[in-house]
């Protein structure tokens, strides 16, 4: 028989999974907003070499017509390929922190709701 006060132990230590786990996955999304935040720096420094480059090729309108949409593609490229990185790395990292999904999260309260429930049926008894 579960007593009130383990109920309350278990829906404690639930709830402060869940801050601690909430605060770490704040954590990866702000390091993945700086990582967001580098690239962009990064692919500015990138464009604005490109830019150059288009400049001294000026006379010549198929290579800067090249040129521009070669930028275009990388910077285009990129972004994408910035936003898969940000998931896996965030994906990644919940689960090395063993951080449990949602459906994991979802299942725990189900099963203390089901407790809760004994718990009372028992209590009425």
């Amino acid at each position: 028989m579960i007593g009130a006060e383990t109920l309350r132990n278990v829906q404690d230590t639930t709830m402060k999974m869940t801050g601690e786990m909430l605060e770490t996955s704040r954590k990866v999304w702000l390091a993945g907003l700086g990582t967001v935040a580098v690239v962009e720096d990064e692919v500015r420094g990138v464009f604005d070499s490109l830019v150059e480059k288009g400049r001294k090729f000026q006379s010549t309108r198929s290579r800067v017509d090249d040129t521009v949409a070669e930028a275009r593609n990388a910077v285009g490229g990129l972004g994408q390929k910035v936003e898969q990185k940000i998931q896996a790395t965030v994906a990644s990292t919940l689960h090395r922190l063993g951080v449990p999904t949602r459906d994991e999260i979802h299942a725990l309260i189900d099963r203390v709701e089901a407790l809760t429930r004994k718990v009372e049926e028992l209590s009425s008894k």
